[in-house]
């Protein structure tokens, strides 16, 4: 997988995980990140999923524009740092759909 394919699935999966996050929401589920529950808490749900999501957006953004810089003392830690993100959304979304999954089925 290419850089640019990290990148590219790194930028759709938080909006996956977004999306997600709002539908267990409504269903009553809770947000455990606190830094993500107090801009939730703060800003209504909406907002506080969409300022989360464009910082991680964001930050993603940040590793791949630095890819090149000198400080960086390993080859691949922009290969690894996107690869990492992907993972960490594969599990978050496995978690949320599941989350989803059994809320829409107490509600049965």
């Amino acid at each position: 997988m290419s850089l640019r394919d990290l990148l590219t699935v790194n930028l759709f999966l938080p909006l996956t995980d977004g999306v997600l996050s709002y539908q267990s929401f409504a269903l009553g589920a809770m947000e455990a990140n606190p830094v993500v529950a107090a801009s939730i808490l703060n800003w209504g749900m909406i907002w506080g999923l969409i300022y989360n999501k464009v910082l991680a957006c964001l930050l993603l953004l940040v590793i791949f524009a630095l890819r090149h810089r000198p400080f960086t003392h390993t080859q691949g830690i922009d290969r690894d740092g996107l690869g990492i993100c992907v993972h960490h959304y594969r599990l978050s979304l496995a978690a949320l759909s599941i989350t989803l999954l059994i809320l829409r089925l107490r509600r049965l």
